[in-house]
């Protein structure tokens, strides 16, 4: 069956820590991971950066992430980017030009870095063994018919630094950029090789962009997420707020995680209608997310996190109990204590019969003696699950307390920001 999604407002909502099943995995590197890929249900990698060495890592799962193994083997770059086309061949991409390639499920890795070549590259995607792209710094995206062993430029001449490549065929893809200062772009080719840009930004960066089909597809950034129905003809944006989010993975066109700043990991299941948080119980930012199946998924990040979740990261409301909530409610804020930055989420009930409009809302945060620090929401609002996100990086530390208010109901809580 095919889903078609229907286009509308994103909505950032949360979900009680107790229904979130991420687990920690023992991990051999303690630097950040900045990509994941599986082969298969059993064997994937993740890459990244030995930390305070420059160094970059490759570390390897066989039994589905229970326990990652690295490669005694020092690689003089930091590894960014990493991609698996089927279950034997893979590649993986770092700064200044590193590019390696493995054909035998990560078990070794030939060097096919290109020389002379001091791009950062930041991205790599294969739609068959032979037949890939790689993107990076300095305005370049470049494309191999032959495994990785040459490449041909393919200047796209709209943009310094592309952040992420996906291709749903060999002649459909799109790029993503995050050009600090200039308008960011989405570019898409239906050739292989001739890129068009579709979107320019001037209010965020995007990090990483994901088709579930040729028709659906995602694209998240700094305090943004983008979704198009039409091959990217038009975009809808949502901004989420302070949460920067740097990947974003589906398995098919209805569900989907995105994952980035302060732990932060997103679901969706109803084609990014609404897009619920699955606490993770970290502060690390996750640069990564990875899922084999509906069920089995990664997410990687600073400290050397790997995640791990067997159940799609726990239980989700449905969109009945999303869209219309029945009491009055503000949740505890998450994570707490907190630094610098909390998310924070409300309901407004449905009007109930014969009753009048809750109508104008307000939330608002006060320090101990009762004195106003930050109004986070003044206005009407209609039935629904809201969340926002407090970013308190000018406030010092200690306790706050943060009062959700519309007409004759309120409700109090307390947060505490630690620095």
């Amino acid at each position: 069956m095919r889903w078609i999604c229907a286009t509308s407002i994103l909505l950032f909502l949360n979900m009680d820590v107790t229904l979130s099943q991420w687990s920690r995995m023992p991990s051999p590197s303690r630097g950040p991971y900045y990509s994941v890929s599986f082969a298969d249900s059993d064997t994937g990698v993740a890459v990244g950066v030995i930390r305070g060495g420059g160094y970059g890592t490759i570390v390897r799962t066989t039994d589905a992430g229970q326990n990652w193994t690295a490669f005694d083997s020092v690689f003089n770059t930091i590894f960014t980017g990493a991609h698996f086309v089927d279950r034997h061949h893979a590649w993986i991409v770092g700064v200044n030009g590193k590019i390696f390639r493995t054909g035998d499920s990560g078990v070794s890795w030939e060097d096919l870095s290109v020389g002379g070549v001091n791009n950062n590259f930041t991205s790599v995607f294969f739609v068959s063994p032979s037949t890939g792209w790689i993107t990076g710094q300095t305005n370049i995206i470049r494309k191999t018919v032959n495994g990785g062993s040459s490449w041909t430029n393919q200047t796209s001449g709209l943009g310094p630094w592309w952040s992420s490549i996906f291709f749903i065929n060999a002649d459909t893809g799109w790029a993503v950029n995050r050009n600090l200062g200039m308008p960011e772009r989405i570019l898409k080719t239906t050739n292989g090789g001739t890129w068009v840009n579709q979107v320019d930004l001037t209010s965020a960066q995007l990090h990483d962009v994901f088709f579930a089909n040729q028709d659906t597809g995602f694209a998240v950034g700094s305090g943004i997420i983008m979704k198009t129905t039409n091959g990217g003809t038009t975009w809808q944006t949502s901004n989420i707020g302070q949460i920067s989010l740097n990947s974003v993975h589906f398995t098919d066109s209805r569900t989907g995680w995105a994952v980035g700043g302060a732990g932060t990991i997103l679901k969706t299941t109803n084609c990014g209608e609404t897009w619920l948080n699955q606490p993770s119980g970290l502060n690390a930012m996750l640069w990564g997310v990875y899922f084999t199946n509906s069920d089995s998924g990664f997410a990687v990040g600073d400290t050397g996190v790997i995640l791990r979740t067997t159940n799609g990261g726990g239980p989700t409301l449905s969109v009945g109990e999303t869209e219309r909530p029945h009491v009055f409610e503000l949740e505890q804020n998450y994570p707490n204590p907190f630094n610098p930055a909390t998310h924070i989420e409300f309901r407004i009930p449905a009007r109930p019969a014969g009753g009048a409009n809750f109508g104008f809302v307000s939330l608002k945060v006060f320090d101990v003696l009762g004195r106003e620090v930050a109004t986070l929401v003044n206005e009407v609002k209609a039935p629904g699950i809201y969340g926002v996100t407090w970013n308190a990086s000018g406030f010092p530390s200690g306790v706050y307390l943060y009062q959700l208010r519309s007409g004759s109901l309120v409700q109090t809580k307390k947060l505490v920001l630690i620095k």
